[in-house]
């Protein structure tokens, strides 16, 4: 039994205090534990001079780690598949990859109607089709609508800027995209893929391709 103190309490006030510290401490800790987490912060991804390519080295990884969907949606797509170093074949060849492993990835395009011809453009024929190829799904959207967004779904994050799938896009241009994991932006993004005439339609397909 502690010794009674001459104020008749059995603890002093120094070990009152540490007491009181000591249990304030394991609240905390354990109010840690048991909060949600907080999503990361939006993280600004930048491609010119100024930032380097700071956009691939950011989605790079992202697409080889997805475990569970990448939705992409983009104006513009240019590869050269007969060059492993351009940056949009090897974009291409991960979401080949990401599908083999089982993660749903879907690829949306603009088919635009060139100006000065009024017949469709070809922007995107090459990466469409070595996409369909490699068993990734490819929605060409309606030759009289205009799909001008530049966007991705990575899991539970969402892309959304300024970056065409190009060259000179992810090496070069001044260019600005937004990297969110607030579980609201994420879902309005999935809302807007969702609500694309065709794309809950879109399926994986057997390669008939090497990547």
């Amino acid at each position: 039994m502690p010794t009674l103190q001459p104020d008749l309490r059995p603890w002093s006030r120094s070990l009152r205090r540490l007491a009181l510290t000591s249990v304030a401490v394991a609240t905390v800790l354990l109010l840690g534990l048991v909060a949600p987490p907080r999503p990361a912060a939006d993280l600004l991804l930048q491609t010119g001079p100024e930032a380097g390519p700071t956009f691939l080295r950011t989605v790079t990884p992202m697409i080889d780690q997805a475990s569970e969907r990448i939705y992409v949606a983009v104006y513009v797509m240019r590869m050269d598949p007969d060059n492993p170093r351009h940056p949009v074949t090897d974009l291409c060849r991960r979401l080949a990859a990401a599908v083999r492993r089982g993660v749903d990835v879907r690829v949306v395009l603009d088919t635009g109607r060139d100006w000065r011809t009024g017949e469709p453009e070809d922007k995107h024929a090459t990466a469409a089709a070595w996409l369909r190829a490699n068993g990734v799904p490819v929605l060409l959207d309606d030759i009289d609508e205009r799909t001008h967004v530049k966007t991705l779904v990575i899991d539970q994050s969402a892309i959304v800027g300024s970056h065409n799938w190009t060259a000179a896009a992810l090496l070069h241009n001044r260019e600005l995209s937004i990297l969110s994991h607030d579980p609201d932006m994420v879902r309005a993004v999935v809302d807007f893929f969702l609500a694309l005439p065709g794309f809950v339609d879109l399926a994986p397909r057997p390669p008939v391709g090497r990547p």
